[in-house]
């Protein structure tokens, strides 16, 4: 399946419908590790999903879209925003593939969920919370990274 969603130009895709493949750089290609089986991913798609995280890098984490797919949505809840939930995702999916500095951006949300804020918005260079002060995920996202920061509870499994 994974063949429909990589070509060999190395482009991921987010989705397919009926007017084709469409291609952004999304946190989608990030927690999708999280999904996979380790021999699902050449060492050619992990360079690919390095290049696409250091565009969604920001202080607190990983961002939906990056800045550039961001403008060409006028929801900004759903491409602008800093999911804490979607760190724990990554984090655990980036420690399967040893996927280091997956692991290290995606843990920067714990110094931002000192509040359970349901998400957070990168303006400036400043993080901003957003949505619900106390969202169910993200207290879980707390609990996660106290457990995991360094390591993975899908060692437990």
């Amino acid at each position: 399946f994974l063949n429909n969603f990589y070509d060999e130009k190395g482009i991921f895709y987010i989705a397919i419908d009926k007017k084709g493949k469409i291609e952004a750089d999304s946190s989608d290609i990030l927690h999708m590790l999280f999904y996979l089986d380790k021999n699902q991913l050449n060492e050619k798609m992990k360079k690919t999903i390095d290049i696409i995280a250091k565009r969604l890098e920001t202080r607190a984490g990983y961002r939906t879209l990056s800045f550039n797919d961001a403008k060409k949505i006028s929801d900004n809840y759903h491409s602008e925003t800093i999911w804490p939930f979607e760190q724990a995702i990554i984090h655990n999916g980036a420690y399967k593939f040893k996927l280091n500095r997956l692991m290290e951006v995606s843990k920067r949300i714990k110094n931002f969920i000192d509040e359970p804020y349901e998400l957070m918005f990168e303006k400036n260079n400043f993080i901003e919370k957003g949505g619900n002060n106390v969202q169910l995920w993200s207290i879980a996202t707390q609990e996660y990274f106290k457990k995991y920061a360094d390591k993975s509870f899908l060692l437990l499994i």
